[in-house]
């Protein structure tokens, strides 16, 4: 009987995982429907539970999906960018060290919330009569449909929020009705004790692509390109060409290729250290 529970447990999680990606959304219908057709009394449901987060760290050795007794759903990076899926189609991509929970009663007609720690990415799939809430360690995030990254991974404890597209409404945890209304491009930082945020400019280039793998640069001097290549990649980049601009999209997966690519461009050579 045993064997047979853990047979269907990696089966389970065979059918709706992929490589850097669960989909949390068909996993919890699966759940659901299964547990509706059995017993009240039955806990086989809450034995898989335990049993999918068993087999998800061996299979990805990063991503972990647990169900508790209130069906609670929490998605762990530990060492890799994940990807997931929400219930209403919403896209998370989660940094390395970060985490994502929420009820099903969270994702109910008028509603979607979410909690997360760390570093996250979000889609948002737009809803105008069910606002999307990131609820932080400090802070709370108000959307309908858009795309932003929250960065709680500062060691100065500051929680920072980048728009890339629409608009959303960033705000404390101790006073929510303080918050700031962001647009596209805009950047705004909180630190744990204010109970206001703040608006910033964006720290470097392109914040975001580390989850888009994109690097976007419209006429933008070298000298920045090769500060945010250095910073992303870890390594020192330099010219003797400072005056120069570029304009380009590059995709994150390939260093030495980007640089083949600056230096063919504009004619310059390029050090890597």
């Amino acid at each position: 009987m045993m064997k047979d529970l853990e047979d269907k447990s990696l089966q389970f999680v065979l059918d709706n995982y992929r490589k850097g990606m669960f989909d949390t959304r068909k996993a919890l219908d699966k759940i659901t429907r299964e547990e509706r057709n059995r017993h009240p009394e039955n806990r086989f449901m809450y034995y898989v539970s335990g049993l999918v987060a068993s087999v998800l760290m061996m299979v990805g050795g990063y991503l972990f999906f647990q169900t508790s007794e209130e069906l609670a759903t929490n998605i762990v990076s530990s060492n890799e960018v994940v990807r997931c899926i929400l219930p209403d189609s919403t896209v998370v991509i989660l940094a390395p060290g970060s985490t994502l929970s929420y009820l099903p009663e969270d994702f109910e007609e008028s509603k979607r919330n979410v909690k997360m720690k760390g570093k996250a990415y979000f889609s948002v799939t737009r809803d105008r009569k069910s606002p999307f809430l990131v609820y932080g360690q400090h802070s709370a995030t108000k959307v309908l449909g858009t795309k932003f990254q929250i960065n709680e991974q500062r060691p100065d404890s500051i929680t920072e929020i980048y728009v890339i597209s629409g608009q959303v409404y960033f705000s404390s945890l101790l006073k929510e009705g303080e918050g700031l209304v962001l647009t596209k491009g805009m950047e705004a930082a909180l630190a744990f004790n204010e109970s206001r945020p703040h608006i910033t400019g964006p720290s470097t280039l392109n914040p975001s692509a580390w989850a888009e793998n994109v690097f976007v640069y419209n006429d933008a001097p070298v000298m920045d390109v090769l500060k945010e290549l250095s910073d992303f990649y870890g390594v020192r980049l330099a010219t003797s060409e400072t005056d120069k601009k570029i304009t380009a999209e590059f995709k994150a997966d390939d260093l030495d290729n980007i640089l083949e690519i600056m230096e063919k461009t504009l004619e310059v050579k390029i050090e890597k250290e």
